[in-house]
């Protein structure tokens, strides 16, 4: 029975630590720029896009594909970041649980 009040309350604990560690990641703000800087995205640790900046000098009719290319590479690469992080930061807070497959 002590083992089952341990683990209720280590279980308490690790859920407080995870909306704690959520928060925190929801205001986390990482930045990911296109490989020529065209377009610069933010995301927040919880995975949403924060902004978007584009180089003025590449919105021309004609650089209409340049200009979505680079949006999508800046912002993919903005969430994957943001994604890493989240992993990283979460994984403190379950390590040691012993739960496989709790979080990666």
């Amino acid at each position: 029975m002590l083992d089952m009040l341990k683990l209720m309350k280590k279980a308490a604990g690790v859920q407080k630590d995870l909306k704690k560690t959520q928060a925190e990641l929801a205001a986390r703000v990482v930045e990911f720029s296109s490989p020529k800087g065209e377009a610069t995205v933010e995301a927040t640790g919880n995975g949403m896009i924060k902004s978007v900046s584009i180089d003025p000098q590449i919105v021309d009719p004609s650089r209409i594909a340049d200009l979505e290319s680079a949006v999508l590479l800046a912002a993919n690469g903005a969430l994957k970041e943001a994604s890493a992080v989240a992993s990283q930061e979460m994984s403190k807070v379950t390590q040691g649980l012993g739960v496989p497959g709790l979080l990666k």
